[in-house]
């Protein structure tokens, strides 16, 4: 099955680009690199996100169980992400943010002792790996409820929230102690809210 990129396969798409750029064979061998540099990148950058400096083989399943393991709890992306910047080598009270995040803490619990041992096995040190995490891991990202609030506010010309939210916006990696409600869970009545471009 070939993959897909919206409504269309990928050789749909090619075809329809021909005209723009040559042969389906030397798009390929162009884009060959691509991936390559691609999957490279994503690989760094999620070292970057579990605060990890080596890469040893294991490190993508280890991040590919966590991903797993957010998506069949529907967890929160970003906080789990910056919640596990707490994690101590030693357990602690601090991880209970993050655990509190999932439905099966049992799992997160299993896979917290895998992320221990590797966190482990490049001498990796709290306080450090912290700050290097929290410069990859925003705490504040434009959720649908916040632009929601924002939109209604500005429909009826009050554009403070939308200053509000550039603000907190302009450093997303910082705490920003002042703005904590805005780096929280959504709201139950924001589950099912969906914001458009066209908002």
């Amino acid at each position: 099955m070939q993959p897909r990129i919206g409504q269309w396969n990928c050789h749909a798409l090619a075809q329809a680009l021909l005209p723009l750029i040559g042969s389906i064979e030397e798009t390929q061998e162009a884009l060959s690199c691509y991936t390559e540099h691609y999957e490279r990148q994503y690989a760094q950058r999620l070292s970057q996100k579990f605060g990890l400096v080596d890469n040893l083989p294991g490190d993508q399943e280890l991040f590919a169980e966590y991903l797993d393991l957010m998506a069949a709890t529907h967890t929160d992306f970003t906080l789990a992400f910056r919640n596990l910047s707490q994690i101590t080598l030693e357990p602690s009270a601090q991880e209970n943010a993050l655990r509190d995040l999932f439905v099966d803490r049992e799992k997160l619990d299993q896979w917290l002792l895998t992320y221990r041992h590797r966190l482990q096995q490049e001498h990796s040190i709290d306080a450090e790996r912290a700050v290097r995490m929290n410069q990859f891991n925003p705490k504040y990202v434009l959720r649908n409820y916040l632009a929601q609030q924002a939109i209604e506010k500005a429909e009826k010309k009050d554009f403070s929230e939308i200053d509000l939210l550039l603000k907190i916006l302009a450093n997303p990696f910082a705490e920003q102690s002042e703005f904590e409600t805005y780096a929280q869970l959504p709201p139950d009545w924001a589950t099912q809210l969906s914001v458009s471009c066209s908002s």
